[in-house]
Formats: C-alpha cells, sequence, structure tokens
C-alpha cells in the first residue's frame, strides 16, 4: 500500500467510523459555526449560472442543498463526501425538502465522473483531506469542463488560526505523543501553501490560480461548548487512549482556553481562510 492509500484508508476509516454519526448528530452547530463560508461559496456558485455543481466533502449537505435552492430546478448538483452516514443524512433532507440535489457517498478523489461533466467545482472545508492532492486535483479537472472552474475554501496556516490549535496546546503533556506526521499528510492545513498549491493545480490542468485571504467570523451560542468540546474540537488524536480522569483535566483546561473566546452568551472566533479560484485549462 502506498502513502496516499494509506492515506485515505486513513480518512474512510475515521469518517465512516464514530465521527461521520458525530457530525450528523451535531449539525445544528457546524451549520451555524460554518454558515458564512457557505454563503460564500453559494454566491459564487450564483453568480455563474452553471448547469451541473460538484460539492466536494460535503458533510451533511447544507451548502449543497442551499445551491441547489439558489439555482433553477433542472440544474444538477451533487455532493460527494466518503462519509455514508453523513450523505444518508444530506439525501433524507434533501428528499424531505424537494431539493434537486443527490448525494454519492464514495471518495471524491477515485469516483468514475463523466469526463467534462461539471462546470464547476466547489468544496466548504471539504478538499484538503486527500491522500494524493496531485492525483485528486487531476481527476477533478478531468471531471471539469473546459473552461470550467474551481472554488475552494480552505484554512489557512495553523498560525494564523489559533483557535484551531489551542486546545491541542493546552492538552500537551496530557496526551500520549503522536508520531509526526508527513508533510503531505491530509489536515485541515494541506491547502494553505499558496506556492505548492499553485505548482498541484497547474499540473494537474488547471489555470494559475488565485487566492483570496478572507477572514471570517464563526460562532455559535455558547450553550453548545461542551457538546463542540468533547465531539468536534481539535484536541489530539490520543484523546480516546487516556483515563475519564485524565480526559476530564483535558475538558477543563480546554473550557477555560476557549471561555476567552466568548461574549454575550455566544463564542466566536476569526476563521482565517483563503478562496482558491482556479479554471480548467482547455
Amino acid at each position: 500500500m502506498t502513502q496516499a492509500q494509506a492515506f485515505n484508508a486513513e480518512q474512510a476509516d475515521f469518517w465512516n467510523g464514530a465521527m461521520g454519526q458525530t457530525w450528523v448528530d451535531t449539525q445544528e452547530i457546524t451549520d451555524e459555526m460554518l454558515a458564512p463560508a457557505g454563503d460564500l461559496l453559494v454566491a459564487e456558485v450564483k453568480a455563474r449560472s452553471p448547469r451541473r455543481v460538484l460539492d466536494i466533502g460535503c458533510g451533511n449537505g447544507t451548502t449543497t442543498r442551499a445551491i441547489a435552492e439558489a439555482l433553477p430546478k433542472d440544474c444538477e448538483v451533487t455532493g460527494i463526501d466518503i462519509s455514508q452516514a453523513m450523505m444518508g443524512h444530506a439525501q433524507a433532507l434533501a428528499d424531505i425538502s424537494g431539493s434537486q440535489a443527490r448525494f454519492i457517498a464514495a471518495d471524491a478523489a477515485a469516483y468514475p465522473y463523466r469526463d467534462g461533466h461539471f462546470d464547476i467545482v466547489v468544496s466548504r472545508f471539504g478538499s484538503m483531506f486527500f491522500g494524493d492532492q496531485l492525483a485528486a486535483l487531476r481527476h477533478l479537472r478531468q471531471a471539469t469542463a473546459d473552461g470550467g472552474e474551481l472554488c475552494f475554501v480552505v484554512w489557512q496556516s495553523p498560525a494564523a488560526n489559533p483557535f484551531l490549535t489551542i486546545g491541542a496546546k493546552v492538552a500537551a503533556g496530557l496526551l500520549p505523543e503522536s508520531p509526526a506526521r508527513p508533510d503531505d499528510a491530509p489536515s485541515p492545513f494541506a491547502m494553505a501553501d499558496a506556492a505548492k498549491m499553485t505548482k498541484r493545480l497547474t499540473t494537474a490542468g488547471w489555470t494559475v490560480p488565485t487566492f483570496e485571504p478572507i477572514t471570517f467570523k464563526f460562532g455559535f451560542p455558547d450553550k453548545h461548548l461542551d457538546v463542540f468540546m468533547r465531539n468536534l474540537a481539535p484536541i489530539g488524536p490520543g484523546l480516546d487512549q487516556v483515563d475519564e480522569t485524565v480526559r476530564a483535566a483535558i475538558f477543563d483546561k480546554v473550557r477555560t482556553a476557549y471561555s476567552a473566546y466568548i461574549t454575550n452568551g455566544r463564542l466566536e472566533y476569526d476563521a482565517a481562510c483563503l478562496i482558491i479560484r482556479a479554471k480548467a485549462a482547455g
């Protein structure tokens, strides 16, 4: 098994394990928290009037369904995610609402799309977890019509996003040490380097991309803090390996650290992101 295949298998196991169902169960929190980024993608797509849209790593499908609602009913809007739990949930919500959005539970980097089928490929924080980014971007290019577009919202560097790293920092020393991850391992920050992404995108058949820095204000009511902290917060992969006493001590420290972000009943933080745009070279 190659390193890329190992990364892909790891992601499949992760999102088809308890975490996929956790994201279904906590949709209220993630929908509110990530809404500004989803709204931006909906506006980007609507301005281009595409006929066929692909939403990569679409999770519970909230942005996918919003895109479908913003376009005429005869447009094709497809969401794809490796999590079977989230895709089943997303399709059920689409069916209930009468949305034309359709969802595929599969690896977006390997699914057999029709060549040149999509007018635009988008993603809200779902494109950074490919085991082999170059191969995935090349595969998506093949599925996109000449002159079609790519628009990804991704995270800037860890240094620019202290909220995303504060949990791991305060838990340091209480969790077992994890082995160092290779630089090209899937992670929330895997598309933060503009130089690397420019090389990968152009090699994969996209035009020279643009990178627009943008800072969103993400947040949710502080009544959800414990649910967020115990289910969604990036604290560390060793959290399940420690006993409940240590885990409780970690959560106490993380809760204290997060309290600095709470004002008037809401936890809010600045999310430093990039909008990556490129066209399918023809």
